[in-house]
């Protein structure tokens, strides 16, 4: 869990940071980091700076593949089957390619840097948590690993794959909630 975490925020820093406006003199995309050195980010020069480089592959075509690791920095490796190693073979669309809604509109803001493959279907039904946890239980689905398929909101609401009826409409159980 705590690789899980890690992992997540890493990615939470990386899109942050290339969400806040800073002063790197890009003229492209904000992701392309080709021509940026490390004091040029923070508006302050060193005087060692770090050199050139560019930290996205456009001919990756998975999470790994695509993000590459800053020099100085070693990619910890994730366990064989595990969770982490699911997120990071995860297969992407090709670079450049447009964040699309489920109706097929596209995202007008440009804060990602790679899309993932993966049909959502043409209803409204994934948006921020939604994602993680669709990825998460696809993960342990194709484990066949069933049983731990399942959430707890604050709500108290247990949304759990077993008690899952086909072809009914799922309701989930209530949990007692300490939030009232």
């Amino acid at each position: 869990m705590k690789k899980i975490i890690s992992i997540l925020l890493i990615l939470f820093i990386f899109l942050i940071f290339y969400m806040y406006p800073v002063r790197t003199g890009l003229k492209s995309s904000p992701f392309d980091l080709s021509g940026v050195k490390s004091g040029e980010i923070f508006g302050e020069q060193e005087k060692n700076s770090i050199p050139e480089q560019k930290l996205i592959d456009e001919a990756g075509s998975t999470v790994r593949e695509r993000i590459r690791v800053p020099a100085g920095f070693k990619r910890i490796e994730a366990d064989a089957g595990s969770f982490e190693e699911y997120l990071q073979n995860l297969p992407l669309k090709p670079h450049g390619a447009r964040v699309r809604y489920f109706n097929g509109k596209e995202k007008t803001k440009d804060v990602y840097v790679a899309v993932v493959d993966m049909e959502i279907g043409d209803r409204d039904l994934q948006q921020c948590a939604d994602a993680v946890i669709r990825l998460r239980a696809e993960y342990l689905y194709r484990l066949g690993e069933y049983e731990k398929i399942h959430f707890n909101f604050t709500s108290g609401f247990l949304a759990d794959l077993q008690h899952l009826d086909p072809g009914k409409p799922h309701r989930g159980k209530r949990q007692s909630s300490k939030l009232g």
